[in-house]
């Protein structure tokens, strides 16, 4: 199955789904706040700075807005929160073989857009030019899709990082 019949298959359910609500608690704040407000909760393992632990927990910082320059790096940000991550990975050059929990069912989908969009844009070292926010029906798509196609993130990985 492509990615384009993946992505028609995502949208079809949501289409089917837009009318049960989602019944992960929603954020009351607004905006970057928001996403900062959330990221409490990664923070320590990524470190408020996004820094990350050298060998134990890969940075966020700086990278995940050009991991969403593309379709497959956006689909790879919104897997590893939906559904977390393990195994072996390899960032700026240093070697991570650990676990991240998947926060699917406890964040809900504004949720996971808030954040994403906040370690982009907030955690960065340099202002980042034109930057497609990332948007609550973009993180339910990935969901939707994510669950009917039984990709994981260290395949979307693959391909996002090529």
């Amino acid at each position: 199955m492509t990615t384009g019949s993946l992505s028609a298959l995502a949208e079809s359910k949501l289409e089917q789904s837009e009318s049960s609500s989602n019944t992960r608690p929603q954020s009351s704040e607004q905006g970057s706040d928001a996403g900062k407000g959330v990221f409490g909760q990664c923070s320590a393992c990524h470190m408020p700075s996004g820094e990350g632990v050298v060998g134990a927990f890969p940075p966020l910082r700086g990278r995940v807005a050009s991991l969403a320059e593309t379709e497959n790096g956006r689909l790879y940000l919104a897997s590893v929160l939906l559904n977390g991550m393990n195994g072996a990975i390899k960032v700026k050059d240093v070697s991570y073989n650990g676990f991240m929990l998947a926060y699917g069912h406890i964040l809900s989908d504004q949720q996971i857009s808030e954040v994403l969009n906040y370690v982009a844009l907030e955690l960065t070292d340099t202002p980042v030019d034109g930057f497609q926010e990332f948007s609550t029906k973009e993180i339910s798509e990935a969901r939707l899709l994510l669950e009917s196609s039984g990709k994981t993130s260290p395949q979307l990985r693959k391909d996002a990082l090529h």
